[in-house]
């Protein structure tokens, strides 16, 4: 875009210390191409913000994927550990259930219960530890987002709504129900 090139012999006289011996070209642009120039570079400025908005969209979108990756990995945790902890609540019931109908009477048999009842608590350790909760049934209100209805029945005794008796207990872990709680309910 070099216009016309001067004779160097027209070019100012340069001082003692400046690069001697060096041509110098000056440049004579038209408006014309000054704004050919000033076009392309309102292009290039153009086409650099388009790429630096693709690059953001896409920075956000892995972003998000990795996020919901996150989210997936952690619910296939939480669904992986709510199936082995019913596996041990199943395990849990049969030992209360066996503690609940233990007979008292043989001396023989003391030292075996007590060896269940040990069993037992240390299941119900790990449980909790794993973080298993029992639903709360005791004195609340049936909510049948944790209990299940197996029946309602007149009790004089209880506030209609009220759980009356426990058939099986319910469990949570973390805020998720796993099992609920089967309950008879006062009408």
């Amino acid at each position: 875009m070099v216009k016309s090139k001067r004779d160097l012999n027209d070019l100012p006289k340069k001082n003692k210390g400046d690069n001697e011996g060096t041509p110098e070209e000056v440049l004579v642009l038209t408006k014309a191409e000054v704004d050919e120039l000033k076009n392309q570079l309102e292009a290039a400025q153009k086409k650099e913000q388009e790429t630096l908005d693709a690059l953001q969209r896409e920075r956000a979108d892995f972003i998000n994927f990795r996020k919901r990756n996150d989210r997936d990995v952690e619910s296939r945790c939480q669904n992986f550990k709510s199936d082995i902890m019913m596996k041990y609540i199943a395990v849990l019931d049969d030992l209360e259930l066996a503690m609940r109908n233990c007979p008292k009477t043989n001396e023989k048999m003391t030292g075996w219960v007590d060896g269940i009842e040990l069993v037992l608590r240390k299941l119900e350790t790990i449980n909790q530890a794993e973080g298993l909760e029992r639903i709360e049934t005791e004195n609340v209100p049936f909510d049948p987002t944790v209990h299940q209805a197996v029946s309602h029945e007149e009790d004089p005794e209880t506030e209609s709504g009220m759980i009356i008796d426990v058939l099986q207990n319910g469990y949570k872990l973390g805020d998720r129900v796993i099992r609920p709680a089967l309950v008879r309910v006062a009408k």
